[in-house]
């Protein structure tokens, strides 16, 4: 399996040395088992030719890291520079594990975007403390395993807008300032777990969570929307109501 987790940092590691372990956790092991870096003084375009897609480069002077994008010295992509305020990571997809703890990493990090992947087993990230937003906005299925979020304090959005389908359960609870779930086209899947509890979830993301789990006709789930600052059945609309009716006793939700 394909794992992408995160190497011990240390406390002298720069910020920039800290996206490189994890640029060097999540890249794609190639076939063969060929997973050596390169590095030099300078940039590696139009001079370093990559040995396999996803390798990673290290500028020794400027302290800079690539990655390839192909096989020819023309083929990097700077994955770092300055002050990093966001983590952007573009796998090749569809990859077997996304099993990320990020916790360590400083909290000028606000964002984390997963641009390009569509398909995953599982999908498990453990956030930086000062991460508002995680978007998996082409993500589609996550094919063997759960959906998780957890341990961030500050992760207000969570954008999920191609999500379809996860084939275990779906976790984000605990994570106290989160009032905005998007996931439009999600289609829960009937006896899996629907963990929010502890959030602080709006009404109109309560309102999507229920409407999707009645359409796609759940009868055997455990949906938690309770506890947190989450929005209550009294504040929900005709709808939300009759759709938390609909769920009966899979679901738990706050007065």
């Amino acid at each position: 399996m394909i794992s992408a987790t995160f190497t011990e940092p240390r406390l002298d590691d720069t910020e920039q040395r800290l996206l490189y372990k994890i640029a060097s956790a999540v890249s794609k092991l190639p076939s063969g088992g060929n997973c050596g870096g390169q590095s030099g003084s300078g940039s590696p375009v139009g001079i370093k030719t990559p040995a396999f897609v996803d390798q990673l480069y290290h500028d020794t002077t400027a302290d800079a890291y690539y990655r390839s994008t192909g096989l020819t010295s023309a083929d990097w992509t700077a994955i770092g520079g300055g002050v990093c305020t966001g983590l952007v990571w573009t796998p090749a997809t569809p990859t077997d594990a996304i099993e990320l703890d990020l916790t360590q990493l400083g909290g000028a990090i606000t964002s984390l975007s997963f641009p390009g992947l569509v398909s995953t087993g599982d999908f498990m990230v453990a956030a930086p403390p000062g991460v508002l937003t995680i978007s998996a906005d082409d993500l589609v299925s996550v094919t063997a395993g759960d959906f998780q979020v957890n341990f961030n304090a500050s992760l207000t959005t969570l954008s999920l807008l191609s999500l379809v389908s996860v084939s275990g359960s779906l976790f984000t609870n605990g994570l106290g300032a989160l009032t905005t779930v998007l996931v439009p086209n999600w289609v829960p899947t009937d006896g899996s777990t629907i963990n929010f509890n502890s959030d602080a979830l709006d009404a109109t993301s309560v309102e999507l969570i229920l409407r999707r789990c009645v359409l796609a006709g759940v009868a055997t789930c455990t949906i938690d929307l309770s506890g947190g600052t989450n929005a209550g059945l009294a504040s929900l609309s005709a709808q939300g109501q009759s759709d938390a009716a609909a769920l009966g006793a899979q679901l738990t939700i706050n007065p």
